[in-house]
């Protein structure tokens, strides 16, 4: 079952998240894969949250949706960032090899999709959230109409 929720935290939460990671301040980091080494795809990525324990001080700001998504143990943290037209294999993968929880949060609108294994298919919407069982194989599609597709990704408990 998949779980999608739009609106999901208030404006004043949302704006917070926004402003922080579509600044020109933000670290993103060269990654030269975006789901396997060799895959020949690219995405900037900045790690929130791994190996238990927060690995950047903007972690703080991610609190209201944490809370909201009720987490009660992270596994990891993760935005991804694609830019427009980028080559992607789409592949589909599962984030982690156990089984937990996946959540991705929509930082902004485009017209790129989280696709699933079964067909079904969720748009780019911003401050739209969705979970799913970990194990349910999903890939992030190409996008066209915006310089960059941002999305936070979420493994916990």
């Amino acid at each position: 079952m998949i779980y999608i929720k739009d609106d999901f935290l208030t404006p004043e939460e949302f704006k917070s998240i926004e402003d922080m990671m579509l600044s020109e301040n933000f670290p993103w980091f060269y990654n030269d894969y975006r789901t396997y080494k060799d895959d020949n795809d690219l995405q900037f990525v900045h790690c929130f949250y791994n190996n238990g324990m927060a690995q950047t001080r903007e972690f703080n700001v991610l609190l209201p949706l944490i809370k909201k998504i009720d987490i009660k143990s992270i596994v990891k943290i993760k935005a991804n960032m694609t830019l427009k037209g980028t080559r992607c294999t789409e592949l589909l993968h599962t984030d982690v090899p156990f089984e937990c929880n996946t959540g991705i949060f929509y930082i902004n609108d485009n017209n790129g999709k989280t696709k699933f294994e079964d067909g079904f298919e969720a748009d780019s919407k911003k401050n739209r959230y969705i979970s799913f069982n970990s194990q349910l194989k999903h890939t992030g599609t190409i996008h066209t109409d915006t310089k960059r597709r941002i999305v936070l990704n979420f493994n916990y408990f």
